[in-house]
């Protein structure tokens, strides 16, 4: 679902663009993802990882084993 959109954010990463101010400078832009916000299990399936709780190690973040937390 999200592969054409990283394509898209990927080529405005790679490739620069130049656009021409209404003065008639042209400008360089670049673009850079910063920033991915989800909750969980949203941000489990967009990143590819595992979308179930019933795995030893359900959060990316904290990375405790599910025994002790």
């Amino acid at each position: 679902m999200f592969l054409p959109l990283i394509k898209v954010l990927k080529l405005l990463e790679s490739e620069n663009l130049l656009i021409q101010s209404s003065q008639g400078y042209l400008k360089r832009v670049s673009f850079v993802l910063g920033l991915v916000i989800g909750d969980n299990l949203e941000l489990n399936r967009i990143l590819g990882l595992l979308e179930s709780f019933f795995i030893y190690f359900f959060c990316r973040v904290y990375k405790m084993h599910k025994n002790n937390t």
